[in-house]
C-alpha cells in the first residue's frame, strides 16, 4: 500500500442562523466540496469544531493543498445545496402519489431510488440538525472564519493513482476518513477530485 500526507484545506466558520442572534461554529472542507457530484453528499462535509483541535500549519510535512473557494462561496454552496435537496420529487407529497400510481405500470428502481431518498433526507437532517428552524427558512450568512490545514494520510492499494486504485484508506481525525472513504467510493466527482490531488501529491 502505498501512502502519500497531504495538509488539507478546512475553515473555522461562525454562522448565524437566519435573522436570529444564534449561531452554530464547525469545520467546513474547503476543497472537495464544490466538485462533489451528488448534491446531499456535501453535508456530509461538514465537521464539528472540535477538529480545530488537530489543526497543523501548512510547514509541517506533507502536501499543502489550497482551498478551492473562498469561505463565503463555500456558506452560499451549502445554501444552494439546501435549496436543492428541497426540490427533490420524492419530498413533494402530491409527486409521491403520482409516483405510486405510476409504479401500478412501471416497475420501480427500488435500490436506486432507495439509496438516493436515503441520502437527501440524511442531508436534509444535517442541515435542520445544524442550522435549525431559521436556517431552514431565512437562510445562513456568515459571521466570521478562519483558515486552517488538517494533516491526512491516504493509502492506496494498487498501481497509479488515477487508475488501478482498488481501495483507500485514509488516516485523519474521526469522523474524516469514513466520509472520504465512502464519498470515494461512491462518488465519481469526489474521487476524480482526490486522484488529481494524488498525482499532485506524488510529484
Amino acid at each position: 500500500m502505498k501512502q502519500l500526507s497531504i495538509l488539507l484545506p478546512y475553515y473555522w466558520v461562525r454562522v448565524r442562523k437566519g435573522e436570529t442572534a444564534q449561531t452554530v461554529c464547525l469545520l467546513v472542507d474547503g476543497y472537495f466540496m464544490k466538485f462533489v457530484e451528488f448534491a446531499p453528499r456535501r453535508l456530509l462535509l461538514l465537521f464539528p469544531e472540535k477538529l480545530l483541535k488537530h489543526q497543523v500549519t501548512p510547514s509541517t510535512n506533507g502536501f499543502s493543498v489550497k482551498p478551492s473557494q473562498k469561505a463565503e462561496e463555500v456558506i452560499e454552496l451549502i445554501q444552494e445545496t439546501y435549496k436543492e435537496l428541497r426540490t427533490y420529487s420524492f419530498l413533494d407529497p402530491a409527486k409521491r402519489i403520482m409516483k405510486s400510481k405510476l409504479n401500478l405500470v412501471l416497475p420501480p428502481r427500488r435500490t436506486v431510488v432507495s439509496w438516493n431518498e436515503g441520502e437527501v433526507k440524511g442531508a436534509l437532517m444535517i442541515y435542520e440538525m445544524l442550522f435549525g428552524k431559521a436556517g431552514m427558512s431565512e437562510g445562513i450568512s456568515l459571521q466570521e472564519y478562519k483558515l486552517i490545514h488538517l494533516a491526512v494520510k491516504v493509502l492506496a492499494r494498487g498501481h497509479g493513482w488515477v487508475r488501478g486504485v482498488t481501495e483507500l484508506k485514509v488516516r485523519a481525525p474521526k469522523p474524516i476518513p469514513k466520509i472520504y472513504e465512502f464519498l470515494y467510493r461512491v462518488d465519481e466527482g469526489f474521487r476524480e477530485a482526490m486522484n488529481e490531488v494524488l498525482n499532485r501529491a506524488e510529484t
